[in-house]
């Protein structure tokens, strides 16, 4: 532990844990606050018992050491928002180059999952115009289906998921439709599973029970 962060737990200043906390809050340390968002530690001032943070709208802002340990969310090098601070032009390169690495460590930076919304607010205007996400969007979203870790939900506002393991795009259209439960979202994931139909590789097979699925849905419409 930093020297004089044990001096002030030995003082009873600071409890041991925030004093971890603080070892992860060193100069140059990047971190979250829920109201204030991403921040750069800029300085520690223990004479004041203060710790300075760099935050988008609030440079060298000042916190107590025991606040900022209670407040403050360390994250990584690797972060997105870490990366962008640190290389924007790297960051924009990879966008270009490798979106879907790219839309890997945002979904990871976000805890695995993140809606459209919430990684636009992260991109738009200091790497992309709205036009330019607009278009680097709809060319990511093809890639991501491909690529088989990417839950992409049906509804724009539901969020993407990162997967542990990979899933065939076939496989999870027929999860789409399974789980569709009104017959007006049925319909949808009908309407994807046709256009996309040569993802299926044994489609007499994999679709059989679909069919099914619907004749029965027919029958107990006409029932009803």
């Amino acid at each position: 532990m930093d020297a004089e962060l044990q001096k002030l737990v030995d003082a009873g200043k600071l409890t041991s844990a925030s004093a971890n906390q603080l070892e992860q809050l060193k100069p140059g340390a990047f971190c979250l606050h829920k109201s204030w968002g991403f921040g750069r530690v800029a300085d520690w001032n223990f004479l004041l018992n203060q710790i300075l943070i760099d935050f988008a709208k609030k440079k060298a802002h000042p916190m107590q050491l025991q606040y900022a340990a209670e407040n403050l969310t360390p994250i990584p090098a690797g972060h997105f928002l870490a990366l962008k601070a640190n290389d924007l032009p790297a960051l924009k390169l990879q966008l270009k180059e490798n979106a879907t690495a790219a839309m890997r460590n945002i979904l990871e930076s976000l805890g695995g999952k993140a809606t459209q919304a919430q990684i636009s607010a992260w991109l738009l205007g200091d790497v992309f115009t709205e036009p330019e996400f607009k278009r680097w969007w709809d060319s990511t979203k093809k890639l991501l289906k491909k690529e088989g870790h990417f839950l992409i939900p049906t509804k724009k506002n539901d969020p993407i998921e990162l997967r542990d393991a990979p899933v065939s795009r076939a496989n999870e259209l027929l999860a789409f439709f399974n789980q569709a439960r009104q017959p007006k979202e049925q319909a949808a994931a009908l309407d994807q599973i046709i256009k996309l139909q040569d993802e299926f590789e044994n489609p007499e097979k994999q679709l059989q029970p679909l069919i099914d699925a619907i004749e029965e849905t027919a029958r107990r419409n006409q029932r009803l």
